[in-house]
């Protein structure tokens, strides 16, 4: 086989492969950047307590549900004391009556809040996979060159 076209392979398979992960890292750190700056100004941060667990049933896989806990909250957003359950649930009951939890909420709609430790799950996750694409990219163009290494003392 010609060595400059398993060159030529070998960076176009480094070139494709870096590039989604490239694409995933950019993506991750533009959306860290929005949602930080949505989080300065669109939304309040305040303290609630934890009430209690209530039960709820999450479709684990096609036929088959498993029980989660979702936390009620207890908080006071511009003057409104409200208790609501949060949509971040838990695999097992974590927190005890009494804990103190940070939360973000809507001014504009109270009863809408997320907290602290869903707040930026998904462009977390997008910076490790670009992280690993391009790990991954990096490696397999090193086991790449090594076989054209190879190819050229051969010939």
């Amino acid at each position: 086989m010609n060595v400059e076209l398993l060159d030529l392979k070998v960076l176009s398979c480094f070139m494709y492969v870096s590039l989604v992960g490239w694409i995933c890292l950019i993506s991750g750190v533009i959306g860290t950047l929005h949602f930080g700056y949505r989080e300065r100004t669109q939304t309040r941060r305040t303290e609630a307590e934890f009430v209690r667990y209530q039960k709820a049933q999450r479709k684990r896989g096609k036929h088959s549900w498993k029980t989660v806990y979702l936390p009620i909250l207890r908080y006071t957003a511009d003057l409104q004391n409200l208790t609501i359950a949060s949509s971040n649930y838990h695999e097992k009951e974590v927190l005890t009556p009494g804990d103190k939890v940070i939360i973000f909420y809507n001014p504009n709609r109270p009863e809408k809040f997320r907290t602290e430790e869903e707040n930026n799950e998904g462009n977390d996750f997008m910076i490790r996979l670009g992280g690993a694409i391009i790990c991954a990219a990096v490696v397999i163009s090193l086991v790449a060159e090594i076989f054209v290494f190879k190819e050229l003392i051969r010939f």
